[in-house]
């Protein structure tokens, strides 16, 4: 997982939007398989998110 989220801190704009659209339609869909690596995208794209959350928390944090 955690060379997964690695792969997706150097994702653009048009990736992360392919990402979410991804993860919408396998929500939509019946198909087992689709909606687990959908989940598992999910968690990824949330985990990155997070991360980058903290890394700007802490370089906020170092110039006050």
């Amino acid at each position: 997982m955690d060379e997964l989220v690695e792969q997706l801190g150097y994702m653009d704009y048009r990736d992360a939007l392919a990402c979410n659209k991804y993860i919408i339609e396998a929500k939509r869909s019946g198909d087992f398989h689709q909606s687990a690596r959908a989940k598992v995208l999910e968690y990824a794209l949330r985990t990155l998110s997070n991360r980058k959350r903290e890394k700007l928390e802490k370089e906020t944090a170092a110039k006050v």
